[in-house]
């Protein structure tokens, strides 16, 4: 099989595999249409086996004579998994805490409450790379605190800025070999003050984004809300050692005042973690060893201009709600 095919119906949030019949009609149906008439390229594909038929001029899925879907080609660097994910861990060096995690608070309404998470997301099929796919995710959902996604993927990309989390047994890739979708970035030894500037920041851009969002909604325009690229709500620096001792200890991790629970399966990637070979690096770092890992290059005009960026207003708390 040359290519592989993904559909999706409305109803569902979850994308599929096409059998290996459909992929290779779709492959050959999409070559043809680069090179033959548009008079001559076929209109739509049967899919027998799933009662649908794909619309090629809109690659939209048809059941019963109405469009209740998408259909889209997966890279074929993707494994098994038909709705990939990947993320990064950010980090910083504090002088009394030791190593400490940034972790985003987020909400859905089918949470029964918000949970904390590393920035983390689909990976879509227009990146080149797990490190692309990282780096877009990492800047949609912090709003750039992190600097820009070209900075971020670059550091991604290096063994000497960035350092594989876990081999995920449950992400296999084409050779059937675990995928690391985790990675950990540290942001260099910040104080509490310059910590604080990156949550106040993130903040201020936030609500910034929700002014802009809440005006294109008045506008008639159809939006969720909050939109996909605003549903962290907040930011939040946990110690990394005491959340590494949780996890081995298998208790449940809370993060906070608030008592957060990891979102998801991190707890289960994080201590695929602690057991790894191929995570030493990410190990040593959280427990102090930080020559393992170099800051990311940008950091050193990121978290001034972030200082400055914020102002007066780091004078105040960051509330974690």
């Amino acid at each position: 099989m040359a290519c592989r095919w993904q559909y999706r119906l409305s109803s569902e949030e979850r994308w599929q595999w096409l059998p290996p019949e459909a992929c290779d009609a779709l492959t050959a149906a999409e070559d043809k249409a680069e090179h033959a008439a548009a008079d001559a390229r076929p209109a739509s594909l049967s899919v027998p086996s799933l009662g649908l038929e794909v619309q090629l001029s809109t690659m939209s899925v048809i059941l019963d004579g109405g469009t209740y879907g998408q259909v889209r080609k997966a890279p074929k660097w993707w494994g098994e998994d038909a709705n990939l994910a990947a993320g990064v861990l950010v980090a910083c060096e504090d002088g009394e805490a030791g190593a400490r995690v940034l972790l985003g608070i987020e909400d859905r309404p089918w949470w029964p409450q918000k949970q904390a998470g590393p920035f983390w997301g689909f990976v879509e099929p227009t990146d080149a790379d797990f490190p692309s796919a990282m780096a877009r995710e990492a800047t949609e959902e912090t709003l750039d605190v992190l600097g820009g996604e070209a900075e971020l993927r670059s550091c991604l990309q290096s063994d000497i800025y960035s350092a594989p989390v876990c081999c995920s047994p449950w992400h296999k890739g084409p050779n059937g070999e675990g995928l690391q979708v985790l990675r950990l970035v540290s942001l260099g030894s910040l104080k509490k003050q310059e910590q604080r500037a990156v949550q106040r920041s993130f903040l201020n851009r936030r609500s910034r984004a929700l002014v802009i969002a809440t005006a294109t909604v008045a506008h008639g325009c159809s939006q969720r809300t909050p939109p996909p690229h605003l549903e962290v709500e907040e930011l939040h620096w946990c110690d990394a050692f005491p959340l590494l001792q949780s996890l081995e200890a298998g208790q449940p991790t809370r993060i906070g005042t608030a008592q957060r629970p990891l979102r998801g399966f991190v707890a289960e990637l994080l201590q695929e973690g602690l057991q790894w070979p191929g995570a030493a690096r990410f190990r040593d770092y959280c427990h102090g060893n930080f020559e393992v890992l170099r800051p990311m290059p940008h950091c050193k005009t990121l978290i001034p201009r972030l200082i400055s960026e914020v102002g007066g207003s780091l004078a105040f708390t960051v509330c974690h709600r």
